[in-house]
């Protein structure tokens, strides 16, 4: 769960640095940067994925 919250706060801050560059018209280097939140999103999936099968067990307990 704390890399979740890790991942969630790199992805928040890798947006709020993509809408800085934007605002000061570096709007390439911005949209290249879409990239990064596209692969930390997949991230966030992937753990919470691996934790569905837990959540499954705790609540058949």
């Amino acid at each position: 769960m704390r890399e979740i919250e890790q991942m969630l706060q790199q992805m928040l801050s890798t947006g709020r640095d993509l809408t800085a560059q934007y605002k000061r018209n570096r709007i390439e280097e911005a949209r290249a940067g879409l990239d990064r939140v596209h692969t930390q999103a997949e991230r966030i999936d992937a753990l919470f994925q691996q934790l569905e099968p837990r959540a499954k067990i705790s609540q058949a307990a």
